[in-house]
């Protein structure tokens, strides 16, 4: 834009370059991924239809700044008359307007159901997902009528527009009890993608339909495809369930994780047993290659006072600062989201964050500086919703 400096007195007098320089106006043209405003909390996604059920979020930042995020709904209402829950995933360039919502667990057989969305986005700007795919024992059963058991596997699908996962989903275990998924696609090659879960698998990674017992696995994909399940080391102590893992890879090549223990004996080894106990702590842990883990330590109150549940990580990009969030009962009001740096100690530097104000918080910095995306789960069953917002810490 050409602005013309006028005033008292003759334009002539002017200096050229007063004249001629070109001059824009402050916000305009300005990119809306850098100037993302904090605001209220909001629903994610369609807000159609209202009986629908949204939970298990999963948000991604890509290198522009085009924020992503995951996860499942029966919003699609139902298959040959059977409830259907699916993951659905939803894009934006703005922070304000989003694409439509688009099935990522499309072409699994049956009436199949689709949870815990985990998303990654590749050098290349690919976006890659993967989830738990819960199948409904026995064949042909009707969700919450007939159906009397479950077969749990991974697949993985992925987007190189982000948006379409129009490309059939890869079947990437063979369960019958692996669940709860974590991805991350590897800084240094770009193209190694390490899958964390927690799976009911014998401790050598050994499927058996009688373990009863959560532990953490990795699954890495080269060129060849998906590999075998390999427990963690360092990770799985004898006596406790371990479960909900988050991992993440700084800058520098190192990998993080956060995840939930409990003992054994307090409660079972389902996802949803460990809402149950007051026995649970918030894990963290470092790798140089994603299976051998060192400083494992807790960084909650300990074992027997709170439940602490649904811990996930972010960075900064910019800082290189991690924190981890999740749901703790530790204080009021109960059930609240805590915020902690990665080499912080609990409770001395803990944060509140009520901003994420239900279950399965998530976060991530967006390319707008001190401008963070949240996500969480509000509600009660069986309408939950998952909310977002902007915020500044």
């Amino acid at each position: 834009m050409v602005v013309v400096i006028g005033g008292c007195g003759d334009p002539a007098d002017a200096p050229d370059a007063a004249v001629d320089a070109p001059i824009d106006a402050p916000g305009l043209d300005a990119d809306p991924r850098t100037t993302i405003a904090p605001g209220p909390a909001s629903g994610l996604g369609p807000d159609e239809p209202s009986w629908r059920q949204d939970e298990d979020p999963a948000v991604a930042v890509d290198a522009d700044g085009n924020l992503l995020a995951m996860w499942y709904s029966n919003r699609e209402s139902t298959i040959a008359g059977q409830l259907d829950k699916q993951v659905f995933a939803i894009r934006s360039t703005d922070a304000v307007t989003w694409s439509d919502a688009v099935q990522v667990s499309q072409g699994v057989a049956g009436a199949d159901w689709g949870f815990a969305p985990t998303l990654a986005i590749a050098p290349d700007g690919a976006a890659h997902a993967v989830w738990w795919n819960m199948h409904l024992l026995p064949d042909g059963c009707t969700p919450m009528v007939s159906c009397t058991g479950n077969a749990n596997t991974l697949w993985s699908a992925s987007a190189a527009d982000q948006i379409s996962w129009s490309a059939p989903p890869e079947q990437v275990t063979s369960g019958l009890g692996d669940w709860l998924p974590s991805l991350v696609i590897d800084r240094v090659s770009g193209t190694r993608h390490l899958l964390f879960a927690a799976v009911a698998r014998r401790a050598d990674g050994t499927p058996d339909v009688g373990e009863t017992t959560s532990r953490l696995f990795v699954i890495t994909r080269t060129a060849s495809g998906w590999g075998a399940v390999v427990p963690l080391v360092g990770v799985n102590a004898e006596g406790y369930h371990h479960s909900y893992p988050f991992a993440a890879q700084r800058a520098d090549g190192r990998y993080l994780l956060t995840w939930t223990r409990w003992p054994i004996g307090a409660a079972g080894g389902g996802p949803l047993d460990v809402l149950t106990t007051d026995q649970s702590e918030t894990m963290v842990a470092e790798s140089d290659d994603g299976v051998a883990w060192t400083s494992v330590r807790s960084i909650s109150e300990p074992a027997g006072s709170e439940t602490d549940v649904f811990p996930s990580l972010f960075g900064d990009p910019v800082s290189g600062a991690w924190w981890v969030v999740w749901v703790t009962t530790d204080g009021a009001p109960q059930g609240h989201t805590v915020e902690l740096p990665w080499a912080g100690t609990y409770p001395a530097d803990r944060v509140l964050r009520p901003e994420l104000a239900g279950y399965s918080p998530r976060a991530a910095a967006t390319a707008t500086p001190g401008v963070r995306w949240g996500v969480w789960v509000e509600g009660t069953e069986p309408t939950q919703r998952v909310r977002s917002r902007f915020f500044a810490p």
